[in-house]
């Protein structure tokens, strides 16, 4: 019986360059930046709400994990960049001023799961950037 067996060659390029082929590839599954999370996030479709609050003693951030999920993973600290920069400007508040960038903001985030329960927070640091121009409305004093 014929032995019907190939051999794999290595093409002329050398094997180191294989090597740094197959690092770079597996270095983008592992740190590859995610796509954007969802337009319509905040209608609850995936797996929850997300919510921007600003009060006291900061900014604190929470994302339902479904959203993070569908939007292909990714950094806590990117994705969280991303939806501040989009969505945060047009809130409008005297506790917080999203309408102007910030280097090294700290904030707090959590992902929280569909079933819920306790979301645990941790700090994250970002170069926030606003997306768009938004003018907030100063209301006259109000008399009651």
């Amino acid at each position: 019986m014929a032995d019907r067996s190939r051999s794999f060659r290595v093409p002329a390029c050398g094997k180191g360059v294989w090597q740094w082929a197959a690092l770079l590839y597996l270095g983008s599954l592992v740190c590859g930046e995610a796509s954007e999370l969802p337009r319509d996030i905040w209608n609850g479709a995936h797996g929850g709400f997300p919510s921007i609050t600003a009060n006291g003693s900061g900014v604190s951030v929470t994302l339902p994990e479904q959203a993070i999920t569908d939007a292909g993973g990714g950094s806590l600290a990117s994705l969280i960049k991303d939806f501040l920069d989009r969505w945060a400007p047009e809130f409008c508040s005297d506790l917080f001023d999203f309408q102007h960038p910030r280097k090294k903001m700290t904030l707090r985030a959590a992902v929280h799961a569909a079933g819920g329960g306790a979301a645990n927070y941790q700090e994250v640091v970002i170069d926030y950037q606003p997306s768009r121009e938004v003018k907030c409305v100063e209301p006259d004093n109000l008399l009651y």
